[in-house]
């Protein structure tokens, strides 16, 4: 390999290497619970999302506007469990489920089986897991998928009758409501503002990283001779 400039060569040689050391480290389970750096972050940065992730009140509301609204949809799950976990979390909620035909015929007040929902995914989102099982007795993450998974159901089948406002709020809670409180299970919340100084280390970290690997890149390719050259301009 022939060098061309060999001072610029070896000053992105080492950049690269130092890229290296680090990247390695970072892969390395030194932080808590045998955590790599990457796992860490991505932990701390959950933690702070969900203290500004609580939209359960704002879903109850949602909820209190559609009692007394029947709703009588018919869907499957795909599975012999899930549709017996369906069955437990929709009679427990009010609802009334038939089999007919190979589906579940679910008819009952919208409103009434919303809220029952989202006292789970309100449990849920304050790591208590325990109460929704104690409830259903179903394991509380298979609890919450299901019912995420009888949201969307109902809310295509809705949108097949036509019935489109039931539909939209029932897209509403699943995605704020029921979703979130199944993603941020057992996760404990810390806010940002009393981590600000992690937070600026995560940026500046960040940024200075990638631009060292840039410019790693940049002086090999320099000490190689590949530089970027202004075309000359031809005549006409």
């Amino acid at each position: 390999m022939l060098i061309a400039d060999k001072k610029h060569f070896t000053l992105g040689l080492f950049m690269a290497i130092v890229f290296a050391g680090i990247m390695f480290t970072m892969f390395m389970p030194l932080f808590e619970h045998g955590e790599n750096a990457f796992q860490a972050s991505d932990r701390l940065f959950n933690r702070i999302s969900k203290d500004s992730s609580y939209y359960m009140p704002e879903m109850f509301k949602a909820a209190e506007s559609q009692q007394g609204t029947n709703v009588d949809v018919s869907f499957t799950l795909g599975g012999e469990n899930l549709n017996q976990y369906a069955k437990t979390l929709l009679t427990t909620s009010g609802m009334s489920v038939q089999d007919i035909d190979g589906k579940m015929q679910v008819q009952g007040d919208l409103g009434q089986m919303m809220t029952s929902s989202l006292r789970d995914a309100d449990a849920m989102f304050f790591n208590k897991g325990e109460e929704v099982q104690a409830r259903y007795g179903i394991p509380e993450r298979s609890a919450m998928y299901t019912w995420w998974l009888i949201y969307g159901a109902m809310d295509k089948d809705l949108k097949l009758q036509s019935n489109f406002a039931p539909a939209a709020v029932l897209g509403k809670v699943k995605n704020k409501g029921i979703e979130v409180a199944y993603n941020y299970y057992g996760i404990k919340p810390i806010s940002a503002a009393s981590n600000w100084g992690i937070l600026t280390f995560s940026l500046v970290f960040y940024v200075a990283y990638t631009l060292w690997w840039g410019y790693a890149i940049f002086f090999l390719c320099e000490g190689m001779g590949l530089v970027m050259k202004k075309g000359a301009k031809k005549e006409a």
